[in-house]
């Protein structure tokens, strides 16, 4: 798991922010969201991060790299893991 992280850092930080960034604007346009759609409005920016990850890694290296769709995968994880966090804390406020 290490070497993951230090061979696709740049990998999992850009992801990370891209996949936040595409929720952000996803959840601004969409003002009527259940719990649960606001957890899963976060697909919207994992699997666009998911296929720009694989272009790059198809025209970079002519092969797809299962290791930076990994790093790719756990970037957004963390976006995931953000949300539902802020969906706990807007429960548990009420």
């Amino acid at each position: 798991m290490k070497e993951l992280i230090k061979k696709n850092y740049v990998t999992l930080v850009t992801s990370g922010y891209v996949c936040s960034l595409l929720t952000f604007v996803a959840m601004l346009q969409e003002n009527d969201l259940s719990n649960a759609g606001k957890i899963g409005i976060v697909s919207i920016g994992a699997i666009a991060m998911l296929v720009l990850t694989l272009a790059i890694s198809l025209v970079v290296d002519g092969k797809v790299c299962w290791q930076s769709l990994v790093a790719c995968l756990v970037g957004c994880a963390t976006v995931y893991a953000a949300v539902a966090l802020g969906v706990l804390f807007n429960i548990l406020s009420v």
